[in-house]
């Protein structure tokens, strides 16, 4: 997990009438310091009235102010005209959190927003600095200023669209869960054994593993999506007893190549160890995996190894108990931990590709040593870190990329924590680790890929050893949309031609071994695509729903609100294809807000979440929060 510092917000914004050709002035009214209590301690503050606090472990206070623009564009800024600055009285520094962080230029930040639609810019700046020719810390007391709005739209601000009704409005649904990426299979048998009276039109539906990309304008799909499966009817051409289908699923691990390094790096879903698919049979017929056209061109690249991965991440520590950022093996006590990897029909002397993310708490510098099968490989360097300073890196990281080449297939990592003299502390964050293997089928399925034969205007043949007449190639690359790749068998090698000006994913798999899903349980029907505006969303742990209800009623006949209430669990099926995720919240309050046009009435007013978080979104331990 990467690291995100965390950060406390408490924002007070007051609005601004525009005035975008005149000169503003600004007076800021400095208070006496302010107390606020961090981590069971006092400290003191700067303060000015109306002071906000973005960062409270800093304790420096910012200055924010909003205007309406004239136009419907969105791209303005401020220019700063004037300044008058003080000193900071003494008294007034002698308790304070934090002064190291005071810069010695202030930095005038502005940026365009949008509430309800209308464009806003914001003027965001932390009003001291340290002189640099006297080291004096000095306040702004007063400015002025100049807003310049450029007449610039956004070509990239592109709309979504909506389902008018969710899929899960109507028929019988099932929901199941899978750990791991590949081809899965679901019998007739199993398929009658869940209720479903028409197993030939039976569907798979599901978005992948993936967790939602908080920015809005990054492409995700809109309610859940059919993907394509294939049906195995045995002899007699229908689907009856003995029959089975076969789709392709993505696990809640994701890999991605990194063209700077050349490496392949993993990420795990930060909210869920597993992914979710919806199966029904409602409607017409099943959507079945199609076959690509032949690749008529000759090929200038043979492929017959590829590029494999494995990782370790084991997500035990929270440094602080709150964000994202998650580590493993502890370095303090025990100051050494091993760890095995095993790659069969790894090709010999060719480059393994080994990264490892690692932390250090210590005053020092302080390092970490790898060793890979007994010889050493390198060190790691990781900065010091101001133990006592509520401002500063819980621990400090450092990434370590060693490429070298072993005949080997098993590999045994250790890694040394070298704890100085002064103290410390260290953990282990992940590890990847990339080898060349030879392209041959081995397990009942492979899934591969091949960074080595991408170049523009390649053509490559694949050629896959060990394979029979009942193996076949997917391309998974879209992992809800896949292809079957037409192939030819010669002997035991079975080969395709695919263009590579780019990287493609597949699965080879022979019909020995496919994975079973994890069946969750009947979905009833639900339609919040359907829904029309609403004033209030109440998102209830299921626990309280009958308190949410309450409460939803009380503002219907006391304050004239709609109100709708719901469970997280709801709107994640319909906006992370089941799969608890956090945006998927967001997403869902973004559909009513586009929906509303321009009708501010339309908009949501209120979003309510009545129940209890946690730091820990996947852990179930009898102490957890976890109630939203």
């Amino acid at each position: 997990m990467k690291q995100l510092q965390f950060t406390a917000f408490f924002i007070f914004l007051f609005l601004a009438n525009s005035a975008f050709c005149q000169i503003l002035e600004r007076n800021i009214i400095w208070l006496p310091n302010k107390v606020e209590k961090i981590n069971e301690n006092n400290f003191e503050l700067l303060y000015f009235s109306n002071a906000v606090y973005e960062n409270l472990s800093t304790g420096l206070p910012y200055y924010h102010e909003q205007f309406k623009m004239i136009t419907s564009n969105n791209n303005a800024q401020i220019e700063i005209i004037t300044t008058n600055y003080e000193p900071v009285p003494t008294s007034q520094l002698k308790n304070i959190l934090n002064n190291s962080s005071i810069p010695n230029e202030i930095n005038f930040n502005s940026f365009v927003s949008f509430s309800k639609k209308k464009p806003l810019v914001e003027l965001s700046f932390i009003p001291l600095r340290k002189n640099k020719n006297n080291g004096t810390i000095e306040r702004l007391i007063s400015f002025s200023f100049r807003i310049i709005e450029n007449n610039i739209q956004n070509k990239n601000n592109k709309s979504r669209t909506y389902a008018s009704n969710s899929v899960l409005n109507t028929g019988k649904w099932q929901k199941i869960k899978i750990s791991q990426t590949g081809i899965f299979k679901l019998t007739y048998t199993q398929i009658l054994e869940m209720g479903f009276q028409n197993p030939s039109k039976i569907k798979v539906y599901g978005n992948g593993g993936k967790a939602l990309s908080v920015q809005n304008n990054i492409f995700r799909n809109d309610d859940l999506v059919e993907n394509p499966i294939k049906f195995e009817n045995g002899t007699d051409g229908i689907f009856n007893s003995g029959d089975y289908i076969l789709f392709y699923a993505h696990g809640p691990v994701y890999w991605t190549y990194d063209k700077t390094r050349d490496i392949y790096f993993h990420t795990l879903h930060p909210f869920s160890d597993e992914s979710y698919y919806f199966i029904t049979d409602e409607g017409g017929s099943s959507k079945q995996i199609q076959t690509l056209a032949i690749e008529t061109n000759s090929p200038n690249v043979t492929v017959n190894t590829f590029d494999d991965y494995q990782f370790h991440e084991s997500e035990s520590v929270n440094f602080l108990k709150s964000g994202k950022l998650w580590v493993g093996e502890n370095f303090n006590i025990i100051l050494s931990h091993d760890f095995g990897f095993n790659f069969p029909q790894i090709v010999p002397n060719e480059q393994v590709k080994f990264a490892a993310a690692v932390y250090g708490r210590s005053s020092v510098n302080n390092t970490f040593t790898f060793n890979i099968d007994g010889a050493n490989v390198g060190t790691s360097t990781i900065a010091p870190t101001q133990l006592t300073s509520v401002s500063s890196n819980y621990a400090n990281s450092d990434l370590f990329i060693k490429n070298f080449t072993s005949s080997n297939s098993n590999f045994n990592v250790s890694i040394t924590y070298n704890k100085p003299a002064q103290g410390g502390e260290g953990w282990l964050d992940y590890i990847d680790m990339n080898v060349r293997k030879n392209l041959n089928l081995q397990g009942g399925q492979v899934q591969f890929r091949d960074i080595k034969s991408v170049a523009p205007a390649n053509y490559a043949e694949f050629q896959i050893s060990n394979a029979n007449t009942n193996s076949y190639v997917w391309d998974v690359t879209n992992p809800i949309s896949p292809y079957i790749v037409p192939t030819t068998l010669n002997g035991n090698i079975l080969s395709f031609i695919a263009k590579t000006d780019t990287l493609h994913e597949y699965i080879v798999f022979n019909g020995t071994m496919f994975y079973n899903p994890v069946i969750v349980g009947e979905v009833a029907n639900q339609n919040l695509h359907g829904l029309p505006a609403t004033d209030m969303v109440i998102v209830s742990h299921p626990d309280f729903i009958s308190y949410a209800n309450s409460l939803a009623e009380f503002h219907r006949n006391n304050d004239n609100l709609s109100v709708l209430v719901t469970t997280p669990s709801i709107i994640y099926n319909e906006f992370s294809s089941g799969s608890p995720d956090v945006t998927a919240i967001k997403d869902f309050m973004k559909m009513l807000y586009d929906r509303a046009g321009t009708d501010t009435s339309l908009m949501p007013k209120y979003l309510l979440f009545y129940g209890d978080g946690s730091y820990d979104n996947r852990h179930n331990f009898s102490t957890n929060t976890n109630f939203i």
